[in-house]
C-alpha cells in the first residue's frame, strides 16, 4: 500500500504568488496541485486563516484564488524561510480554474517517459 495522501497531482515548477492583503511578505511556492499550494513563508499564519492569492504560471498567466491555512510546520532557524505552509483551494474564479488545471496536466505530461 503507498504512503502517498494526496487527492491530487503536484506540480513542481517556477511559479510565483502574492498574497492580496497588503501587509504580507514574499514567500516561496515549492509544491502546486490541483487542491492546494505548499509555499515557504516568513509570514507567521494560524491554521485556518483564508488568504487571497495570486500565482504567476511559468508563461504569465495569473491565477486567482482564495485558500485556506491547513497545515503549518516551523523552519530551522538556518533555513531560508521561517515557515513551512500547507494552503488548501477555497475559491478558483472559473477562467483561473482551466489555467490551473493546464498548467498541473502539463506537469503530468512532462513526467510520462
Amino acid at each position: 500500500m503507498s504512503s502517498e495522501r494526496r487527492e491530487y497531482p503536484r506540480l513542481r515548477a517556477p511559479a510565483f504568488w502574492k498574497p492580496a492583503r497588503v501587509l504580507s511578505s514574499p514567500a516561496q511556492l515549492i509544491d502546486l496541485g490541483g487542491g492546494g499550494v505548499r509555499l515557504f513563508s516568513d509570514e507567521e499564519m494560524r491554521v485556518g486563516d483564508r488568504l487571497d492569492i495570486t500565482l504567476f504560471t511559468p508563461d504569465g498567466e495569473e491565477i486567482e484564488a482564495t485558500v485556506r491555512v491547513v497545515w503549518i510546520n516551523t523552519l530551522q532557524p538556518d533555513a531560508d524561510a521561517a515557515f513551512d505552509v500547507g494552503l488548501t483551494f477555497e475559491r478558483v474564479q472559473p477562467e483561473h480554474a482551466e489555467r490551473l488545471t493546464r498548467l498541473v496536466a502539463s506537469a503530468d505530461e512532462a513526467k510520462l517517459p
